[in-house]
């Protein structure tokens, strides 16, 4: 009987757990002083530091998703050594004053990279399907372009690789593709 409870309270107990870690508030004051060179190693904390801030400033949810394009693009294309605080000053600014300027959200667009290997693990996984041995496949270099000037605004990645041909050689490769800065949508494989 005992046994039986612990079968139903652990799984019951971790689902609790990590429903708080997901949905825990990242409060915007302890990145405010951050350097935008700070943040981009946080980018992974943004969308919830942009609640906390349009909780605390009163901004309406409408505009939230807005406030977090804006300071996801911000954060990699203003001067580096601008603190989270003046962003969000400028992009609450371009709320309140009704500008209607589309932002590219590159914090967004940036969680898909692994934080270990640097790869971008969308198109990795599209390489490793294309592979006779999928665990063959061994990452080199992984580079990656904004081109949000493109009449289909995108982010431009690149990844050469090695893999096992056919007959069980490691060659070098290369495949890039673009994925669609609005829809994260992979494509122009080559």
């Amino acid at each position: 009987m005992r046994k039986r409870n612990l079968f139903i309270i652990v799984p019951f107990f971790i689902i609790l757990v990590v429903t708080y870690i997901k949905y825990k508030e990242v409060p915007f004051e302890d990145y405010q002083n951050h350097t935008l060179l700070e943040m981009q190693k946080h980018n992974d904390k943004l969308e919830k530091i942009t609640a906390s801030y349009a909780s605390k400033q009163g901004i309406d949810g409408a505009y939230q998703q807005r406030l977090y394009d804006c300071a996801g693009g911000l954060i990699y294309t203003k001067s580096s050594d601008l603190t989270l605080k003046d962003v969000f000053a400028e992009c609450k600014n371009d709320i309140d004053t009704a500008k209607e300027l589309t932002y590219y959200n590159q914090s967004w667009l940036m969680k898909d990279f692994n934080k270990y290997s640097g790869s971008y693990s969308p198109l990795q996984k599209i390489i490793q399907k294309t592979l006779k041995e999928p665990k063959s496949f061994e990452m080199l270099k992984t580079t990656h372009e904004m081109r949000f000037s493109d009449p289909r605004p995108h982010m431009f990645v690149s990844i050469d690789f090695k893999g096992a041909n056919i007959q069980g050689y490691m060659l070098t490769r290369n495949m890039s593709a673009k994925v669609d800065a609005k829809t994260k949508e992979i494509y122009d494989i080559k």
